[in-house]
């Protein structure tokens, strides 16, 4: 029982959790506007797109297959780093804790740990902190080594996040609906004292396509990729926050353009601040 973290209850969090959208096409609550851009997009041969986007304010929302599963890439390490965080902030975990780099965690792509020795200590925070502002797999990999999977998953069940545990929980599936859930959970726990602040924080230095889209706005979010997929999630700030999830995927192996999936951000953005 010592691996389960509290999970909020918000009114955010409701409303997120009652938004059913079961129809074909771009659905909305609460918002109106011209969604032809946006249509046209999201039908363009050889891409598949699900996205969710809820205006914290009020909860209007705009969506396409919100329930529809994507391989969540580097997108798992927020939730996972939120997880990491509550321990830490329940005095379950501490995040001096030293875990070592073995060649079971080792794993290709982005990240810094992949430079150093087999055998070389890393603190729990600082896994968190690579696994965020790196996008270190190995940083991810070595956390669920050290900490494991149930609470993680007990934690997104209690959520309310479907994600299918009969893979690779490590690097699951999962879908935008999940994502702006487990976002709204981010969003409540920055405000839960020094270690909120530091995660927060964390997601503001992350690399953002969303950002580069729209101008340099600000945002709190995690990107994901991998040959086929482009995805991001989390909360874009300005005069209308909003908390959005984006999963794109191609059969090229060229992957998704990012002229592409910057163009799905803007028009999201336009419909959602209004």
């Amino acid at each position: 029982s010592s691996n389960k973290v509290a999970v909020t209850s918000s009114s955010l969090d409701h409303v997120i959790q009652l938004l059913s959208f079961d129809g074909n096409g771009i659905q909305s609550k609460g918002i109106s506007g011209d969604f032809s851009a946006l249509n046209e997009l999201i039908t363009k041969a050889g891409m598949d797109v699900g996205f969710l986007a809820v205006r914290i304010r009020d909860g209007a929302a705009i969506a396409y297959q919100p329930d529809k599963y994507f391989q969540s890439c580097s997108t798992i390490k927020a939730p996972y780093s939120l997880y990491v965080a509550k321990l830490i902030s329940e005095r379950k975990l501490d995040p001096e804790k030293s875990v070592a780099y073995t060649s079971s965690d080792y794993m290709t792509g982005s990240g810094s740990i992949k430079n150093f020795s087999y055998g070389t200590h890393f603190r729990i925070k600082t896994l968190v902190e690579y696994s965020i502002s790196k996008s270190d797999n190995i940083a991810h990999n070595m956390l669920n080594s050290a900490i494991g999977s149930a609470g993680f998953y007990d934690m997104l069940d209690r959520m309310n996040c479907n994600i299918p545990t009969t893979q690779n929980l490590v690097w699951p599936e999962s879908n935008a609906k999940s994502a702006v859930l487990w976002w709204s959970q981010i969003y409540s726990f920055r405000n839960e004292g020094d270690i909120g602040k530091w995660l927060w924080d964390l997601f503001d230095i992350n690399y953002s396509k969303i950002s580069v889209a729209l101008n340099g706005k600000s945002c709190h979010t995690k990107t994901g990729s991998s040959t086929y997929c482009s995805h991001e999630a989390g909360v874009v700030l300005g005069n209308e926050p909003y908390i959005v999830a984006i999963y794109t995927k191609t059969s090229s192996s060229y992957g998704v353009p990012d002229s592409y999936f910057y163009s799905v951000a803007r028009e999201i953005d336009k419909l959602i601040s209004g």
